[in-house]
């Protein structure tokens, strides 16, 4: 099997398919074009890991056709990848697949929301997992063992102008690049402010000295050092 080579969805589709017939698992990535969003975006937030056994679209015969995918970034997990391309009009640029194990050890995948992604010099993307490192000889990344991920929370709210409040959702969103990404998403009318930060008053509203950025007019500004 060619792994890292690029390859179109077709080709991907099927091989995920074969994979998930004989119980498989096989993973690949999925890179959309730059002009499937109406902002730029790298290579890597373009990028999304998908696996053939927790997307039914690779399951022949199955009543669901999702394709669930995580963003490289870690700003987007869990995405349905199907309806992003047919309600959204994302469009695909190539897939390739990778391998899923380090040929050099026996791992421990443990979740860890707050890392960021890896990938091994094999070749080998783990995200967002940490790697039990103790009998690995191949890994070119920087040391986890003193790992020590520090949960923050992000609120965003949407008012009609600056200097206005509005009831605040709390996100998802783990850093401030996802917090700014699911509040766009979140964002249900034209011209409005959309506003992150990190505590809430008991009214519910976002705290003006924990505001971290605004989006104003389309463009984000950062108020973080």
């Amino acid at each position: 099997m060619d792994f890292m080579k690029k390859m179109t969805f077709s080709e991907l589709e099927r091989a995920m398919t074969a994979a998930r017939l004989v119980g498989e698992k096989l993973y690949g990535i999925i890179v959309f074009t730059r002009d499937s969003f109406s902002r730029y975006y790298t290579l890597e937030e373009r990028s999304y890991l998908v696996d053939n056994m927790t997307s039914m679209h690779f399951q022949p015969g199955a009543a669901s056709g999702s394709i669930v995918g995580d963003c490289l970034d870690e700003a987007d997990f869990g995405a349905r990848l199907d309806r992003c391309m047919k309600e959204e009009g994302w469009v695909l640029e190539y897939c390739y697949l990778i391998e899923h194990t380090c040929r050099y050890c026996e791992y421990l995948h443990s979740l860890a929301p707050d890392s960021k992604a890896f990938v091994c010099n094999m070749g080998w993307i783990i995200s967002p997992r940490v790697i039990d490192k103790k009998h690995c000889k191949d890994w070119k990344c920087k040391e986890l063992k003193e790992y020590k991920p520090v949960k923050r929370s992000y609120y965003f709210a949407e008012v009609p102008e600056p200097g206005s409040f509005g009831k605040a959702e709390e996100l998802k969103a783990s850093n401030l690049t996802a917090a700014k990404r699911e509040a766009s998403r979140k964002s249900g009318f034209f011209g409005t402010v959309l506003v992150i930060g990190t505590d809430i008053s008991k009214d519910g509203f976002i705290k003006p000295e924990s505001v971290l950025a605004s989006k104003i007019d389309g463009e984000w500004e950062d108020y973080e050092c």
